[in-house]
């Protein structure tokens, strides 16, 4: 999964500090979330976290 997402932010060129955030959530759902998962979930999951990171990555650059 790591690697998928490595893939998909090097496509969109975003810098490594988006993958790490993306990541960290990742983790934080993973360990917040006790239910069995399906593999199909994986993706999903994956790309949330993504987008969720991009979007805290968009709010950081604007000024206040």
């Amino acid at each position: 999964m790591i690697d998928w997402m490595i893939q998909v932010l090097a496509i969109l060129e975003e810098s490594p500090r988006t993958f790490f955030h993306s990541v960290q959530l990742m983790d934080l759902f993973f360990e917040s979330y006790k239910q069995p998962l399906q593999p199909d979930d994986l993706h999903l999951i994956g790309v949330t976290c993504i987008r969720i990171a991009l979007k805290y990555q968009d709010l950081a650059v604007l000024p206040i």
